[in-house]
């Protein structure tokens, strides 16, 4: 078992950005500018953390240490 967290600040602006991105520059030129956060050809790193259950106490952890939870 594992929790699973989106990063609601990340991902609910990639999708509408990349869109606009391809129709503005192109999709090469928008590729180009998400090679970063590409995990491979065709999927794009959208901040979800996936943190395994015997480390879940430590997550909150960082995320209270951040001021992030």
């Amino acid at each position: 078992m594992a929790l699973k967290r989106r990063s609601q600040y990340y991902e609910g602006y990639l999708v509408p950005y990349i869109l606009y991105g391809i129709r503005a520059i192109g999709l090469d030129a928008t590729k180009a500018i998400l090679a970063p956060q590409m995990i491979d050809e065709f999927r794009v790193n959208t901040g979800l953390d996936v943190v395994p259950a015997d480390k879940i106490d430590a997550y909150y952890d960082f995320l209270s240490s951040i001021g992030a939870q």
